[in-house]
């Protein structure tokens, strides 16, 4: 039940409760903690989710344990027993009324969380033992996100350590001239930032209490080389699931299924590699685990250490391992990377240029790659069977391209050609393919003179690119290169933005070059699309065999042997579900953080070890909630008067009765999206290439954070030679929860000078084709 007086909502779920308690928390309303015992007061939402996080963590969410009303005083259990995961001391220390304060300024210098106290009669007591101890782990982790997030070195997080014990120090003294010998015999002999800074005081110390008191997995050297002394580091993947499902919120996660939808494919588990897995289908509450593989300079994570990875996979598989009081079955559906890496771990040959067999999918040889119409006929595929036979067959020399059987396929329900080892979009489509086809079609247009080189590199320069877009904004070219320059996204920002670049350059808009380039940008969005309706894959295999042949005809360079991966796209997207879904781009963030690490640290001795001690440190982190996100965010919440707006509007928000206590807000970060007035997005679809796009005008939300957009709907048309959407006129008003919408990614509307557009970078194909 609701602890405000005039509320006094009942719920029968205890997040909605927490929901409800925050929005009352941003109506500037103060709130108790909903939990017994738990006298805490907010009126910040920040508070009171680093106290709900922090305090309650893994606190029994059971609503009988709720709180029914803050006049409930009858406890039957005493504080220290509610808290009972820490350390308990009895005895309380009782502060004058105005520590609070006191103690707010003080930790507001030392730039550190404050205190939580409780109000009884006019009086500030606490539990000793355990605001001591929440205090100094919230130090701690304040050191550790400086070290593992920030990567500030440790010379530097020693010298923030002795400065804020010499501002303390300091600060004591000034405090105690003015303070009663009462504080001085109360306060300052249980002086908690001494404490802290006694136990925190070196980087030996901050490591040893960073290590035993947060969720940290120790990562075990493995001695690869006697002779040459080199080790690698091995974080243990059950270890790290058990400390992983340590957090309530996540162990509740544990055997949820999502419904899935009939011939539409949104992720792996819709796919036949997954469905088809005897192991999940006897264990349909195992845990499906998906290995990713790259290298980067220094290191492969997973090149040295599959020994132990299929060791601990296998006790997975056949023992059910003790996670927080539950036993749970796992095995590993695939492993992605890149494909040098996919082959080196598949067992197969990885010299692409000039090896025989060049496809982990299929048989094709080189010589019948190159052939006139080699690159899209269907060849004979690689199977279990076939594979096992070539490794039977190695004695000096691969076979069929296999050079050793992976040791992966000791697994009892994984192989590497079940298939285990999907591709990445991001090295085939985009580097391998889009980046040199793009470049000889915008050669081609040069020398027919629809532009410049100069006036492409200034187009690209001068564009008005949404804030999103100008994240990955595409480079320049160069006259010698014979790709497109930059990165991944870079490369798919360019692809779908280059027809709006030179919309008025376009001299003949049926040149087969253009409807080759036409045809690539079309194969990019369908294959790039999060959802796919089956009945979409016999189209996606015509264009691309299409694409192929007008590929091979317009230019006396050779296909690139990436080129033929795109024939196994449609099988692939059956096998594995959307593509985008199972590229390395979501793992390869990963990079980032250990390059960074690596140029912090200046230490190249033993970068394996330091590289996953530092990791590991960062995971703990990040275990403890300390950066969680909510999963809604409103902002400027205010009074909604439905009179003010005209009657089109009006009836709109009719047609889906809100509730009574609805209010408005100015923007919403739904799920990590940012969503603002004036947002274009697709709402739904009539058919393919025929979308309804509605711009926002208008947020409600309601007490319970659902929240809805009014959209005014707006006319387009496809233009299909710029594969984008003219804007029309408003044709009416639409009321939509954001959750309702077909398409979650806000489009920025372009001003062509002659037309307004939108163009999403990806096709709509969710619906039957």
């Amino acid at each position: 039940m609701c602890s405000i007086d005039i509320c006094k909502k009942e719920f029968d779920n205890f997040s909605k409760l927490v929901k409800h308690l925050k929005f009352h928390i941003k109506k500037k309303d103060q709130i108790m903690c909903p939990y017994p015992q738990c006298k805490n007061k907010y009126t910040v939402v920040s508070s009171f989710t680093g106290h709900m996080s922090k305090m309650h963590r893994n606190y029994d969410y059971n609503t009988d344990n709720v709180r029914e009303s803050h006049d409930n005083d009858d406890a039957t259990e005493s504080t220290s027993q509610f808290f009972e995961p820490l350390n308990k001391v009895n005895g309380s220390v009782v502060l004058p009324n105005n520590y609070r304060e006191l103690a707010l300024e003080v930790n507001d210098q030392l730039n550190v969380n404050s205190i939580e106290l409780e109000d009884v009669d006019n009086k500030i007591s606490y539990n000793t033992a355990v605001e001591s101890n929440l205090f100094v782990e919230n130090v701690a982790q304040f050191y550790l996100k400086l070290e593992c997030q920030y990567l500030l070195p440790a010379t530097t997080i020693q010298y923030i350590t002795s400065e804020i014990s010499k501002m303390h120090e300091e600060t004591q003294e000034i405090i105690k001239k003015n303070l009663t010998e009462r504080i001085l015999k109360e306060a300052f002999n249980f002086d908690l930032t001494i404490k802290t800074n006694k136990i925190l005081a070196t980087n030996f110390k901050r490591k040893k209490f960073y290590k035993s008191k947060f969720d940290y997995v120790s990562p075990i050297q493995v001695l690869i080389n006697q002779q040459k002394k080199t080790f690698f580091a091995y974080v243990p993947i059950i270890e790290t699931l058990k400390r992983f499902f340590m957090d309530k919120s996540l162990r509740n996660e544990l055997g949820h299924k999502e419904p899935r939808k009939k011939n539409v494919l949104e992720d792996f588990m819709d796919g036949n590699v997954f469905k088809n897995n005897k192991f999940f289908q006897e264990n349909p509450d195992a845990l499906r685990i998906i290995l990713y593989q790259d290298a980067f300079e220094i290191v492969n994570p997973i090149g040295a250490a599959k020994i132990k990875v299929v060791t601990d996979l296998k006790k997975m598989e056949q023992e059910r391992v003790e996670i927080e009081g539950k036993l749970i079955k796992g095995s590993l559906v695939f492993i992605t990377g890149d494909n040098l890496g996919s082959h080196e771990l598949g067992g197969f040959i990885a010299n692409f240029s000039t090896s025989e067999y060049l496809c982990r999918y299929c048989l094709i040889t080189r010589n019948e790659f190159y052939r006139e119409d080699g690159a899209y006929k269907t060849y004979t595929p690689r199977t279990i069977e076939s594979y096992n036979d070539a490794v039977n067959l190695i004695e000096n020399n691969s076979v069929q391209g296999i050079k050793f059987n992976s040791i992966f396929n000791k697994l009892q329900y994984f192989h590497v050609c079940a298939p285990g080892l999907p591709p990445c979009i991001g090295h085939d489509l985009f580097e391998g393919v889009v980046a040199f086809d793009l470049k000889l079609y915008i050669d081609y247009f040069i020398l027919k003179k629809w532009f410049t080189l100069i006036e492409l590199n200034t187009l690209i320069d001068k564009f008005h690119y949404s804030i999103e877009d100008r994240k990955d904004k595409p480079c320049v070219l160069s006259a010698t290169s014979k790709r497109i320059i930059g990165g991944v996204c870079q490369i798919w920002t360019f692809l779908w933005i280059f027809p709006l670049l030179i919309h008025d350059k376009i001299k003949v808009i049926h040149d087969e070059v253009w409807l080759c380039f036409l045809l690539l940008t079309e194969i990019v969005e369908i294959v790039c699309s999060p959802t796919i309706h089956k009945s979409c894959l016999f189209y996606l295999d015509r264009i691309i065999s299409e694409y192929l042949s007008m590929r091979q005809r317009f230019s006396d360079i050779n296909l690139r042997p990436k080129h033929h991966y795109l024939s196994h796209y449609c099988k692939l997207i059956l096998e594995f579900g959307p593509l985008i879904k199972v590229w390395t781009m979501r793992f390869e963030s990963k990079h980032r953080f250990f390059k960074r690490t690596t140029r912090n640290l200046l230490n190249f001795i033993n970068v394996v070890k330091s590289l996953s001690e530092k990791h590991e440190l960062f995971q703990s982190l990040v275990r403890l909630g300390a950066d969680s996100r909510l999963e809604l965010k409103v902002f400027e919440l205010s009074h909604f008067n439905i009179d003010m707006y005209q009657e089109n509007i009006k009836a709109a928000i009719r047609k889906i009765n809100l509730p009574d206590d609805i209010q408005q807000c100015t923007r919403v970060n739904l799920k990590g999206t940012e969503y603002r007035n004036g947002h274009a997005l697709v709402i739904r679809q009539d058919g393919y290439q025929e979308n309804i796009t509605g711009r926002i005008c208008l947020f409600l939300c309601s007490i319970e954070n659902d929240v809805y957009a009014v959209f005014e709907v707006i006319e387009s048309s496809f233009i299909p030679f710029l594969r984008a959407y003219e804007l029309g006129r408003t044709i009416g008003y639409d009321c939509l929860s954001l959750h309702e919408i077909m398409d979650f990614k806000p489009m920025h509307i372009y001003n062509l000078g002659s037309m307004l557009c939108v163009k999403p970078c990806y096709g709509f194909v969710s619906h039957y084709f």
